[in-house]
């Protein structure tokens, strides 16, 4: 879509329909989902078709370790250049219609969730500070900070890499939840997640992955309540699990009765 008269492309509306669709916006489709997207009101495109992308590929509207663009912010007066190859602003988040309420560069400026994940994820650099993965005024992407984030967060990594040790630990334990419209598109990572839990063997994961429908940010499980109500009774949706795990491994002998009331 191009810009208006006297705006910039920055200030541009995004359109949601034509080429300008940058890849931050497209939602991979769910594992064996064979339903028809159209009737369910929104648009599903592939947008990470390659089987073997770690999770952080699609970290918000980012391709990290491939080297794409990610959103930039506005430091110090600094130009900020969250935009698609077409000069359109990149939209993040969505609401459950997968409607962006706003463009990447409104949570850049903020100024807080991409430090907060260099904080976390970042080795230090030679400043004391942890390491930048990408440059805010260019957008040129760190790799070797990248590939540290990927080898020492990246769960889906670190399963796929030592699932021989970690697969017997965890039998039975992985419980994902997450809603498949959620609104930094954290469901695109799941999904990967979720296509290698289902092809484990030596053990098989055990677990489960569950997906709210058109269920947005912080879904937890729960497909009767809304997630403002869902998350107020944790205890009472977890505990009845947490019990049901322990009287299926407890030893041969133990007391599985006398503490159920």
């Amino acid at each position: 879509m191009e810009p208006r008269p006297g705006e910039s492309p920055l200030d541009a509306p995004v359109d949601l329909v034509g080429p300008e669709v940058q890849q931050g916006l497209e939602r991979r489709p769910r594992p064996g989902d064979t339903s028809d997207p159209a009737a369910r009101g929104y648009e599903v495109r592939q947008a990470h078709p390659h089987p073997e992308q770690p999770a952080f590929d699609v970290l918000g509207s980012t391709d990290v370790p491939r080297g794409k663009r990610p959103p930039a912010r506005r430091m110090g007066g600094a130009p900020e250049r969250p935009v698609s190859a077409h000069g359109v602003p990149r939209a993040l988040p969505d609401d459950l219609r997968g409607v962006p309420r706003g463009a990447a560069r409104h949570l850049a400026q903020a100024r807080l969730q991409w430090d907060i994940w260099e904080a976390v994820f970042s080795p230090v650099g030679s400043d004391g500070y942890p390491k930048r993965i990408w440059d805010k005024l260019t957008g040129r992407i760190d790799k070797q900070v990248a590939a540290y984030w990927k080898e020492h967060y990246d769960l889906f990594h670190i399963l796929q890499r030592g699932w021989a040790t970690l697969g017997p630990k965890l039998e039975g334990k992985i419980h994902v939840y997450c809603g498949d419209m959620d609104n930094y598109y954290l469901n695109n990572a799941v999904y990967l997640l979720e296509e290698f839990l289902k092809g484990t063997t030596n053990p098989f994961y055990g677990g489960e992955v569950d997906y709210g429908d058109r269920a947005e940010h912080c879904w937890n499980g729960d497909h009767t309540r809304a997630n403002a109500y869902s998350r107020l009774r944790y205890n009472q949706m977890y505990v009845p699990k947490i019990l049901a795990r322990i009287s299926a491994t407890a030893p041969a002998g133990a007391d599985t009765v006398s503490w159920k009331y």
